[in-house]
């Protein structure tokens, strides 16, 4: 499935300027180590409102390189939502510039149906086609799986999602996540396999 048939359907996937985090562009990020990036991403479902996605990006000792929340206007059932969510992380990754990454979702049949050979060409299974292949122009990119207890960040920017604009932050961890930020990775980078 063509993204034009993703976009009709759930509405525009890129970022525009306007509604980036002030003083930010769609550029490439400016770490150099965006090698063996790690990334947590989440979407949350409200009824009669849409959905929420959001995820962070953090290089393999933890340190924060990216965040990024948005909205599409329809709510879909739970797997649709959390495949379109993979999918528009990677369409972000792609175009902020980090490559060389392992995308981590707490959504268990996404990764069952991304290593999936045979498709029976749901919607569903139509998004996870195009995230394989627009996650080809991504060097090495791998999908697996996260317990929800460890992916409590991208959840919360899920739910923020519904209080903002499309929003994306590069480098410095914004203030909203600040707090949450440190008890998760540093509490993580100690004692949690999971980041290596």
């Amino acid at each position: 499935m063509e993204i034009d048939h993703i976009l009709c359907k759930a509405a525009s996937m890129g970022f525009n300027e306007d509604k980036m985090h002030p003083n930010q562009s769609c550029s490439p990020v400016s770490r150099s180590n965006s090698t063996g990036a790690k990334v947590f991403v989440d979407a949350s479902l409200k009824e009669g409102v849409g959905t929420g996605v959001g995820f962070i990006v953090v290089d393999s000792e933890g340190v924060f390189m990216a965040a990024a929340v948005r909205t599409f206007p329809e709510a879909l059932d739970a797997r649709t939502t959390e495949a379109l969510g993979v999918l528009w992380c990677i369409e972000t990754l792609m175009e902020i510039g980090i490559s060389h990454v392992t995308i981590h979702t707490d959504y268990l049949q996404v990764v069952q149906f991304w290593k999936k050979k045979r498709w029976c060409h749901t919607y569903f299974e139509e998004i996870i086609q195009d995230s394989i292949d627009k996650g080809k122009e991504l060097h090495d990119l791998k999908l697996v799986h996260v317990r929800r207890n460890l992916n409590k960040i991208a959840n919360f920017l899920a739910n923020f999602a519904f209080d903002s604009t499309s929003t994306i932050w590069l480098d410095e961890v914004p203030s909203l996540l600040q707090q949450l930020f440190n008890v998760v990775f540093n509490v993580s980078v100690q004692n949690l396999p999971w980041l290596a």
